[in-house]
């Protein structure tokens, strides 16, 4: 017993040992973020970050992907493209960087100043500085020069017709903001409009002005001799973007409007689905069809119909609260939406903007429900298009933490005592079960049966689809998550995983039998686990485990699913991962006895063709619980030392194990093998003949 409570307390203390072995699905930039710029430049997209962490990104798909550049701005503001250059103005260090190579390398300017935006007026360059007006360049941003514009705090600039614009946001009793233009590159300068504004765009004859204090979007198509308030007057405008008749208007409530006419009309066609509801539209960038939107705290949106429709992708350090799959689809639910990989979870795109955390997904007959919640109630929504589109089915006056579609019945888990609650409308209307005063994480249905986990009254069964309910042998237990294999129902709670082979009747407590078990996902033989200690796995339906957490080692993993060639798991506050289950299953515990030493077996069979065994010991006392970061490594290599694959880099328990070496895509010959865990070191060789 001793022994058996050693294993699982190193399974607590796994940490980062082995990179790269979970892979994180991101588009590669952060939430707290702020976009405040977009450009083109050559056939990347790039953006000016604020906030964490702060810095230029650059997309080589549109957006799909973002990497970061070397860019040693801290806080990025301002993007340009001019003259075979990438500018970017920023704050940490307050100057202005360009990069001649698509930014691998970024060279100083030493103009010292934080800049908000640039323009060109042919070959001259203008920068509108946070609070030391209009400079110009007229060498490509080598040396600058102010000018008589030089006390204003300049928020945009645009050029039309050979006129340079700046624009002024300040507002105080000696500023009050507005617009100034001038005719001769900056000598000299005249104000012609008298309200603040945060953002301008020039298209045709059309200069378009973006204003604060709720005051729309005004257009001058005679110089900004006139100025005309559009039928856009009752928002804050953030950000401006024009392509011909189509203009793109962002706000500072998180909403985004499209005109195709010149801003005689507007259709809103976004507004974020976010807690923040101050959430601004920070910048917009339009390039063809696509329409790239900087949205405060959220990273990028981004259009591909002109701003018909808008998506995200996921970022690093999404919350993700939630993992499925329909059909070919995968879904998963995070702090503020739900979003869709067609790709096999490579890439995740969002589908459902929402202010609520989606906790659950459930899907019948071609149609999708997800459960939502907030702190204080919870949703339904559905989709009758596989998750492209969502409808927003029903309110419950508490907050949801799971749903099951058993058609013609509906169920849905509540929090805070809401208990269980069931539907025969596809959702339309709900009535709370005779299970009404208890905490409802997960309800899994199996034969006859539905079962719901509870908090402190372990698993509730109803054989007359939820009419009446009794309690299974295992009570008085919370239970945090449930799934099912088919046959067997494996139960995460308070006292590590607890699995029934007679539908939910009895129930077994596994040797993983301590911690919280916030997630679990079993399918087939495999069942996968999460908890604030990272991630576990077995092969042999739960008889023995192992700690594959790796990379993602100490990260508080609140969901988990199997599927085809992957397992995933999703964080809190670190974003979606996943990796390949050959990495897992390749592996095999194939004794619960504790040897007394180190060994490793010679492969069998040998000579062989094209799979071998090989199986090796590890001692009690073995890995890093008392004797620091070991963790096992067992590589082949070829006759002449050369390495050509590792079979095992990561911690494992003490135990005897068993590892496949498929040798199929190598040739006929002599291989060596290696096994090193902390001091120990064996080598024996093994022939392959085809």
């Amino acid at each position: 017993m001793k022994k058996l409570l050693f294993i699982l307390f190193l399974f607590q203390l796994s940490v980062v040992i082995a990179q790269g072995q979970w892979q994180k699905i991101s588009c590669g930039l952060y939430n707290n973020t702020f976009v405040n710029a977009i450009a083109k430049h050559n056939a990347s997209i790039f953006a000016a970050c604020w906030a964490f962490p702060g810095r230029v990104y650059r997309s080589d798909n549109f957006g799909v992907h973002w990497d970061t550049t070397s860019s040693s701005i801290q806080y990025a503001q301002s993007l340009y493209s001019f003259n075979s250059k990438l500018f970017v103005g920023g704050e940490n260090p307050a100057d202005v960087f360009y990069s001649t190579n698509n930014g691998v390398d970024w060279i100083r300017t030493n103009f010292n100043k934080l800049v908000n935006c640039f323009t060109n007026n042919g070959a001259i360059l203008f920068a509108g500085c946070n609070s030391y007006g209009v400079w110009y360049s007229t060498n490509s941003g080598i040396n600058w020069n102010v000018t008589s514009l030089s006390s204003y705090k300049i928020s945009s600039l645009a050029v039309n017709n050979y006129i340079v614009y700046a624009s002024s946001d300040s507002v105080n009793m000696f500023n009050k903001g507005g617009i100034f233009f001038s005719t001769n590159n900056g000598t000299s300068w005249n104000s012609i409009f008298g309200y603040s504004t945060n953002s301008l765009t020039a298209t045709g004859n059309f200069i378009f002005a973006g204003c604060g204090n709720n005051r729309g979007v005004f257009y001058t198509s005679n110089n900004g001799q006139n100025w005309n308030q559009t039928s856009l007057n009752n928002e804050t405008i953030m950000s401006l973007c024009s392509d011909s008749a189509l203009i793109c208007a962002g706000t500072s409530n998180g909403k985004i409007f499209i005109s195709t006419d010149y801003g005689q009309n507007w259709t809103q066609t976004f507004i974020v689905g976010n807690k923040n509801i101050g959430t601004r539209i920070l910048s917009l960038m339009k390039d063809g069809n696509y329409i790239y939107a900087g949205v405060e705290d959220l990273g990028i949106y981004l259009s591909s119909n002109n701003g018909l429709s808008w998506t995200t992708y996921l970022n690093e350090n999404d919350f993700v609260e939630s993992i499925y799959k329909y059909d070919n689809l995968y879904y998963t639910g995070i702090s503020c939406g739900a979003y869709i990989s067609s790709n096999n979870g490579s890439t995740f795109f969002q589908t459902l903007s929402t202010n609520t955390t989606i906790s659950d997904f459930s899907g019948a007959s071609n149609n999708i429900y997800c459960s939502s919640r907030d702190p204080d109630s919870g949703y339904v929504f559905v989709s009758t298009n596989y998750g492209f589109n969502w409808q927003k089915m029903s309110t419950i006056n508490y907050p949801l933490a799971s749903i099951l579609i058993d058609n013609p019945y509906q169920y849905i888990g509540c929090m805070y005592s809401g208990g269980l609650w069931r539907s025969t409308n596809f959702g339309l209307n709900w009535s709370q079960t005779s299970l009404g005063s208890y905490y409802i994480y997960g309800i899994e249905k199996i034969a006859n049966k539905i079962i719901a986990g509870t908090t402190g009254h372990g698993i509730m069964i109803s054989t007359n689809n939820g009419y009446n309910w009794y309690q299974s042998s295992l009570n008085n237990i919370t239970i945090w998550s449930l799934s099912t294999n088919g046959t067997i129902l494996f139960a995460g709670t308070t006292q590590g995983v607890y699995y029934s082979t007679n539908l939910g009747e009895n129930w077994i407590q596994s040797s993983l039998n301590t911690n919280n078990i916030y997630a679990i996902h079993a399918s087939g033989p495999y069942v996968l686990i999460g908890n604030i200690y990272g991630t576990g796995f077995s092969q042999d339906f739960g008889n023995t485990w192992i700690d594959c957490s790796q990379n993602i080692s100490g990260k508080y993993v609140r969901t988990v699913f199997i599927s085809n060639d992957y397992v995933y798991a999703g964080t809190y506050g670190e974003g979606l991962w996943r990796r390949p289950l050959s990495e897992l299953v390749g592996i095999q515990n194939i004794s619960t006895e504790i040897p007394s030493g180190f060994s490793l077996s010679q492969n069998y069979p040998n000579p062989f063709n094209p799979v071998t065994k090989i199986k090796f010991e590890l001692p009690s006392g073995f890995p890093l619980g008392a004797y620091g970061n070991d963790n096992v490594v067992l590589k082949v290599f070829d006759i002449t030392g050369r390495e050509v694959v590792t079979l095992v880099n990561e911690q494992l328990a003490p135990g005897t194990y068993s590892v496949d070496w498929n040798a199929s895509g190598f040739s006929s010959g002599v291989y060596l093998y290696k096994l090193s865990a902390r001091n120990f070191s064996e080598t024996k060789r093994m022939v392959l003949i085809k």
